[in-house]
């Protein structure tokens, strides 16, 4: 996508594992092609990734053109200690596309700034450990009821995590979701022991085959000595008889990797949350504003210097086809990161939308990070945030600050 800009060398001093995470803005100018991204990694087993690419994710452009999708692809990977090797960003349209475009990269804001494309390597030290699956296998869910969430592969999609000593799990799904049937959104769940704790929703109202590059993350602590099960579990957001939803993208097997992955990390992980639904109206598509200061809002001190992963996930939409909601995440103020959801191909279709930056954190100040969102043109129209409700509840908001200290 950008050798120089979007490229990544590592050399482990230490047989390690690294959590990649890839970050951007997929669109089309021409209707009907959808945007596949991809994390290369060199010197992996070929015979296990073809051509070197060990994650990728496709962005639906068959139900319109100007609508980016803020897509997240996920992988994790082994590095032998001493090793060099180099990561990238990779990029395709999903068939021959002739002379057609596909694009990352939103906006531009009012200073001429295009919602960043990032490419992210966290080598885990050696006080946290991660579980990770995942299946190139595509799914299909037919005649759910709407309600109830279903594991999506109770034998390659699943976990069962004993931790030794009191922590905290960041758990994450990543998953291509898509329909056949217009009308049907895809909900995505992470399940502990049966119960949802995080869950996201795809836009299905939009248009058919155009998969949603969705991510839904959660943070959740676990008691040492203690067995949990952790699943990624699906449903329709409404009765679906004879109808069928599709997690995995491509023209055939292997599929778009759907990933669920765990990590525990000792210390250092906050987290906000919230399961209202928001509504932002007369946006002047320049000015952010907060989506709820006392709820999704983190004031994070240290004492010493510290690089932090910031993380923003929203279920966006919108009432009034042809606005798109933009979502960034401040520091002090300071936007460090954002994304642009569409909404020109449709209403009622959420994106399930991560975006994600790094930043250092100064010794001895108090920083606060916070989610905004605005529109990406003036309007008196509205856009939301937060899908459903379940149980009188929406698909959860949520932003996290991990540090690396």
């Amino acid at each position: 996508m950008d050798g120089s800009l979007l490229t990544l060398t590592i050399t482990p001093s230490q047989d390690s594992v690294v959590i990649l995470g890839g970050n951007a803005d997929l669109w089309t100018a021409t209707a009907g092609y959808n945007q596949d991204l991809g994390i290369w990694v060199s010197g992996v087993d070929p015979a296990r990734y073809p051509n070197g690419i060990v994650a990728w994710k496709e962005s639906g452009g068959r139900s319109g053109t100007f609508s980016p999708n803020a897509a997240y692809v996920h992988a994790v990977v082994a590095l032998k200690a001493g090793v060099t090797y180099t990561v990238a960003l990779k990029w395709k349209a999903n068939q021959p596309a002739g002379n057609a475009s596909i694009y990352a990269g939103a906006g531009p804001l009012h200073d001429g700034t295009y919602s960043p494309t990032r490419l992210i390597a966290d080598v885990l030290p050696p006080r946290d450990s991660v579980a990770t699956t995942a299946s190139n296998t595509q799914y299909q869910l037919t005649n759910s009821d709407g309600q109830s969430w279903v594991d999506m592969d109770p034998s390659r999609l699943a976990l069962t995590i004993t931790p030794t000593a009191d922590t905290t799990a960041i758990i994450s799904g990543n998953a291509d979701l898509w329909t056949a049937t217009a009308g049907y959104n895809q909900d995505l769940g992470i399940s502990v022991d049966g119960a949802v704790v995080a869950w996201k929703e795809s836009g299905g109202y939009a248009g058919t085959f155009s998969p949603n590059a969705a991510a839904v993350e959660a943070v959740y602590p676990l008691k040492a000595g203690t067995t949990y099960v952790i699943k990624l579990q699906w449903k329709t957001n409404k009765p679906a008889a004879g109808v069928g939803i599709y997690a995995g993208a491509g023209a055939g097997s292997p599929y778009s990797p759907t990933t669920l992955t765990v990590r525990l990390q000792a210390a250092g992980v906050s987290v906000a949350r919230s399961t209202q639904q928001y509504r932002l109206s007369g946006s002047d598509g320049s000015t952010w504003s907060d989506i709820d200061t006392a709820s999704l809002s983190i004031p994070v001190t240290i004492t010493g210097s510290c690089v932090a992963i910031v993380t923003g996930n929203a279920d966006l939409w919108t009432e009034t086809a042809g606005y798109n909601q933009d979502l960034a995440i401040t520091v002090d103020g300071v936007v460090v990161a954002w994304k642009e959801s569409g909404g020109r191909s449709g209403t009622f279709s959420p994106n399930a939308a991560l975006v994600q930056a790094v930043v250092t954190m100064t010794a001895g100040q108090t920083h606060t990070v916070a989610l905004r969102w605005k529109m990406n043109v003036p309007s008196t129209a509205a856009i939301r945030a937060g899908a459903g409700p379940l149980a009188g509840q929406y698909s959860p908001t949520s932003l996290g600050v991990q540090l690396g200290c």
